[in-house]
């Protein structure tokens, strides 16, 4: 995927969690007001906001990061709208003294750029080259700026979330619980150059799936996962804290039903669906180490190893002598295990494999994971480390409740600001 590709991949993709109220605003307001056009025609008012107007110059650029964006629905109708919306968040922010300073701006446009690994100059060359004005997107920048800085002004000292909130978020009613997670899966491969295109393409139309049917449809006809066949439902009840990090951060906001922002894999793009939640009781010691064997050959022979093998020590018998150094064995916490495995190993029991096809070891291999085993802690670091990790997940919760927060009075303060203005649409 391109850089360029993952700037659009930022913004269209739905977001729920690690999504900093700034960057929420950037993305959601997707542009503020524009420069007004030099061009004969283009600079009549098409809406009047008080006494500020709305040109029709700075429709026409909002269209086009519309379209940039991927946007769906009437392009014209979902620019004016948010031009209006803008016109009185700024003023508003101006009224209250809150006009972004130089750096602020600056440092909202490397934010909005370092979101595809690109520069400013790379970045904004980029939506000049799709037809969105450098001034124009100052411009945006500059208003999301100033009402993010007037909502936390006036409402932040209101926020509070506390420890009952964030348990209720994860579904837990407390001590040694732990929430237990169905969702279902969606992986597009990355692995060439063909794949990242199509699977640029693919994202945002799979981020914006609503339906479980939608869901397991976009599953079969385009997943790369061995689930793709059952729509890529998981059957298996997993335990949030066995998942890797970055998908135990994007599931646990999960509503039922909803799709998951893209998850970054090895050689793939996940999305997941949340189906179901439960809270389970486990050990405080569950989840400490993982135990485990991957073993990449051609595919015909893991699945001939894989039908006489049923714990790992049954490996070394079964593989040929020349295979043995095929085979790695593990011994890892879960945070430090590559993202993709821990998430296979997250739904097996001890004993269990999982095949993938979708490696770059040859057209014609495979890679089996078996678990051999989960194991306790074995130091006071260790449970460090999984107290901390906990604890992260708990604080990004806790920002996004303060988010949620925030937003909701945003949009109270929206509606009064429109139900006080006099708006005008020609």
């Amino acid at each position: 995927m391109t850089n360029w590709g993952k700037i659009r991949k930022f913004c269209t993709v739905k977001s729920t969690r690690r999504t900093a109220f700034g960057q929420m605003l950037l993305c959601l307001s997707v542009v503020s007001f524009l420069a007004p056009a030099q061009a004969q025609g283009l600079f009549s008012p098409v809406a009047k906001v008080n006494d500020q107007i709305v040109t029709g110059y700075e429709v026409q650029q909002r269209i086009k990061l519309l379209e940039v964006l991927n946007t769906a629905g009437d392009l014209r109708e979902i620019a004016l709208e948010k031009l209006i919306e803008e016109r009185l968040q700024f003023k508003a922010a101006l009224d209250a003294g809150l006009r972004p300073t130089a750096k602020e701006i600056e440092a909202g446009i490397e934010e909005f750029a370092s979101r595809g690994n690109l520069e400013p100059g790379a970045f904004l060359n980029g939506l000049a080259a799709e037809g969105v004005s450098t001034e124009s997107f100052t411009a945006f920048v500059q208003s999301g700026i100033a009402w993010r800085n007037l909502v936390r002004q006036r409402f932040g000292p209101l926020v509070e979330v506390n420890e009952d909130e964030i348990d209720q978020e994860l579904g837990l009613s407390g001590q040694r619980g732990t929430l237990e997670v169905l969702f279902s899966e969606i992986f597009l491969p990355t692995n060439n150059e063909r794949n990242r295109s199509i699977t640029e393409q693919l994202a945002p139309q799979i981020a914006a799936l609503t339906t479980t049917a939608e869901f397991e449809a976009a599953a079969r006809r385009f997943s790369a996962g061995s689930s793709r066949e059952n729509g890529g439902r998981v059957e298996k009840w997993l335990k949030i804290r066995e998942l890797p990090a970055q998908l135990r951060s994007q599931v646990v906001g999960l509503k039922i039903g909803q799709v998951s922002p893209a998850v970054e894999l090895p050689n793939a793009i996940g999305f997941f669906q949340l189906r179901a939640k439960r809270e389970a009781r486990i050990s405080p010691q569950a989840g400490g180490r993982l135990d485990y064997v991957t073993l990449v050959l051609a595919a015909d022979r893991i699945a001939d190893i894989r039908a006489k093998a049923d714990t790992c020590d049954d490996l070394y018998g079964v593989v040929k002598d020349a295979e043995k150094a095929a085979i790695s064995r593990v011994t890892n916490t879960i945070n430090a295990t590559p993202s993709d495995i821990a998430l296979q190993l997250a739904r097996l029991d001890p004993g269990e494999s999982h095949v993938r096809n979708f490696t770059n070891a040859g057209d014609n291999a495979a890679q089996m994971i078996m678990l051999c085993a989960r194991l306790p802690r074995q130091s006071a670091d260790q449970q460090g480390d999984d107290e901390d990790a906990t604890q992260a997940l708990r604080d990004e919760i806790r920002n996004e409740l303060r988010t949620r927060k925030l937003t909701a009075y945003a949009d109270g303060l929206l509606e009064q600001l429109r139900g006080d203005a006099v708006i005008v649409v020609k």
